[in-house]
């Protein structure tokens, strides 16, 4: 018995299939087409097939349904990037979906046209949190959506960066001042701060000479 369900194994191990790298590949593909597709659906130039989509997506979507194509088309990237995965990026899903989620519903508080599917799913946060703070949490959810789709490692050291250099920039301003003097000849000359110590000694080198 053992060795039946051995054999057995060995032969579903032998059975020819495709490579889970290959899937991924496929599915990647496919979806380019499908997001290429639903763009000229748009445009009017994917026949009668596509003409129809386009009238029965944009009454589910509205305005939204520009972002169907962007969220398919991000999640084809991760599957292209997920080529040497052993399955299916389900995260990847997952965060195309909220993608389309979040922006289907900031659509309809923005625009007033999110579809149906932005209008029921914005009507909660609606009710509970008022129009500011619903765009708020929406736009929170379209970025780690995004971070998600695309395994972005969140950095505030850019920041931290650009902050540090304004407030050198700040502090050596402060440091060489310019400060308007009135000369003899009726001219206005800059004369520049100095530090502290500068000063000082210049004064020590005056009561010498007096």
């Amino acid at each position: 018995m053992v060795k039946k369900i051995e054999k057995d194994k060995e032969k579903k191990s032998d059975e020819p299939g495709l490579r889970p790298e290959t899937k991924n590949a496929v599915v990647g593909i496919c979806l380019f087409v499908f997001a290429i597709i639903l763009s000229m659906s748009a445009a009017g130039k994917a026949g009668v097939a596509g003409d129809f989509v386009f009238s029965f997506l944009s009454k589910l979507l509205g305005v939204g349904y520009f972002l169907l194509p962007v969220a398919i088309f991000m999640l084809g990237i991760s599957f292209l990037r997920n080529i040497g995965g052993k399955s299916l990026p389900l995260p990847k899903i997952a965060g195309s979906l909220l993608f389309l989620f979040g922006g289907l519903s900031l659509m309809h508080i923005v625009f007033g046209n999110g579809g149906i599917i932005g209008k029921y799913s914005a009507w909660p946060f609606l009710k509970m949190f008022e129009v500011e703070a619903s765009m708020i949490i929406f736009s929170a959810i379209i970025v780690t959506a995004i971070l998600i789709l695309f395994e972005v490692k969140l950095s505030f050291q850019p920041i931290a960066n650009f902050w540090s250099k304004i407030s050198n920039l700040f502090s050596k301003k402060s440091a060489g001042e310019p400060t308007l003097v009135q000369s003899d000849d009726g001219d206005e000359e800059e004369e520049y701060k100095v530090e502290e110590d500068y000063t000082s000694e210049n004064e020590e080198n005056q009561s010498d000479k007096d």
